[in-house]
């Protein structure tokens, strides 16, 4: 009998390269580097103002970058525009996020209660 040669690890799949200007800036604002995330989601949204996902995106680069002003803007585009998502589930929960941190900025809490819970 031979012995079984213990099992290589799998190969890990090579990550591709993000491939959008707003997947470049996703990916420099989880790398922490928010001037290259501001920069890339920025032009962007030249392109495509109306872009919710970009304002969002915009929205958490200011915040981290501590321009509330600036976040809060983005943060208020996603609100204003929420409803052009299709999909009636994402629509809402990218508004509570969005409200949330509108919140936050504003008052110091999320404070999502009432975007979450009917009351009766």
């Amino acid at each position: 009998m031979s012995k079984r040669s213990p099992a290589a690890p799998p190969a890990q799949a090579a990550r591709a390269e993000p491939q959008t200007p707003l997947d470049r800036a996703w990916a420099a604002y989880g790398a922490q580097d928010l001037a290259q995330a501001q920069q890339l989601v920025q032009g962007v949204l030249e392109q495509a103002p109306d872009d919710i996902e970009a304002s969002y995106l915009a929205g958490l680069v200011g915040r981290a970058q501590g321009d509330g002003a600036r976040a809060q803007a983005a943060f208020q585009r996603v609100v204003d525009q929420h409803a052009r998502i299709e999909d009636r589930t994402r629509s809402r929960m990218v508004r509570r996020l969005a409200v949330g941190h509108l919140n936050q900025i504003a008052h110091g809490s999320w404070d999502l209660e009432p975007e979450t819970w009917e009351r009766t």
